[in-house]
């Protein structure tokens, strides 16, 4: 039986699921983690919806490592700033700042 890859017929679905990323081995990293944002204006219902999209994106220099993982372990990422900023603008758009 071939696979999608090979038959050139995946969808967005069978891809991730074939990437070597995988969300389930990715800690979740929390706003105590993430001590470079500010999450004090943020209700728990916000800080948790930002918190679940800052570990479900992946940083962009292809490191396989989310935007919070990033952020919290690894100081040398060229984009590190760059997700930092990425993460208090999400903080600043759920408080409509």
């Amino acid at each position: 039986m071939m696979c999608c890859l090979e038959a050139n017929s995946c969808s967005a679905v069978d891809v991730a699921r074939s990437s070597s990323r995988t969300l389930q081995s990715a800690p979740y990293y929390t706003d105590a983690n993430l001590i470079e944002v500010d999450f004090s204006k943020l209700d728990e219902d916000q800080k948790k919806t930002v918190l679940d999209h800052v570990n479900g994106e992946y940083c962009s220099c292809g490191c396989s490592l989310t935007l919070a993982q990033c952020v919290v372990t690894d100081s040398t990422c060229p984009v590190r700033n760059t997700n930092i900023a990425k993460i208090q603008s999400e903080v600043n758009k759920a408080t409509g700042s």
